[in-house]
């Protein structure tokens, strides 16, 4: 989480956030500080945080079918909590594990069985490998009730939204407990009600976003300008063919339409 006086920066998992990130630290220069990665609102101390309602809350948006691809190859990668938890699931969430007596030895949100690590380490082998991503797509959006070592699967809202929607809203909204959310109706009230972000910059627009939002705080645009044209490196990239449509087959983009369907509708997304 990027802070300052006047904007708290949330970071949400793979949608350009690392680049971003950069990008305003050097727009803001000295004037901030960085509080750890993907932080909710609630796990930063208020003396850190300041001003919480008084300030602007920004945050990224991704396609969901680009999204899923990043996601899937940053574990290829060997990157990422959500391949370590699968991978290494045996280890990292034994009931002696580190992460389990940080919870005070209860397995919260680990409820159901763990998958077999091994597959999904073949899985995670090769960020080409488009059968091996529709495998992987199949199992987080499926609504099998294995642990992937958070909560989305142990939520009703797993029934019928997606990894990325579940994501979007422990981030980006007052509350984490979504055991209310059982319907895609609700899922909408309930992010109309508690969603407290104020500017979206969509990854695919990025900087066109960034210069809307500088403009916003009075920042002079040629400055910003020059510093997105020295800032043209991708920052934490996956590596992967950088279009997502051949990574799909008709009914890989059926589920992601399915699951994902809150996010496309609210921010006009298509598969194309």
């Amino acid at each position: 989480m990027l802070i300052t006086d006047k904007v708290i920066y949330i970071e949400l998992h793979k949608t350009a956030c690392t680049h971003t990130r950069k990008i305003l630290s050097r727009i803001f220069k000295d004037n901030y500080k960085i509080v750890g990665k993907h932080n909710r609102y609630d796990q930063i101390p208020k003396d850190m945080i300041g001003d919480f309602e008084g300030k602007l809350k920004v945050g990224n948006i991704r396609n969901p079918w680009d999204w899923y691809v990043s996601l899937w190859s940053f574990g290829c990668g060997k990157e990422g909590g959500l391949y370590q938890r699968l991978v290494y699931a045996d280890r990292v969430f034994s009931n002696d594990s580190e992460a389990v007596k940080q919870q005070g030895g209860v397995r919260s949100g680990l409820d159901y069985p763990i998958s077999d690590p091994a597959l999904w380490k073949r899985l995670y082998s090769d960020p080409y490998n488009i059968e091996n991503f529709k495998h992987w797509l199949r199992l987080i959006l499926s609504s099998e009730k294995y642990s992937t070592g958070e909560e989305y699967k142990t939520n009703r809202m797993s029934e019928f939204a997606g990894f990325l929607t579940y994501r979007y809203l422990r981030l980006y909204t007052y509350r984490r407990q979504f055991n209310n959310i059982d319907s895609e109706d609700r899922l909408e009230e309930y992010d109309v009600e508690e969603n407290f972000m104020d500017f979206i910059i969509r990854t695919e627009n990025l900087n066109d976003d960034l210069m809307q939002l500088a403009s916003i705080l009075g920042y002079n645009m040629e400055s910003v300008n020059n510093i997105l044209d020295a800032s043209k490196e991708r920052s934490n990239s996956s590596n992967r063919t950088r279009d997502h449509r051949p990574y799909y087959n008709d009914q890989s983009i059926s589920l992601v339409s399915k699951y994902e369907s809150y996010i496309i509708k609210k921010y006009d997304y298509s598969f194309g």
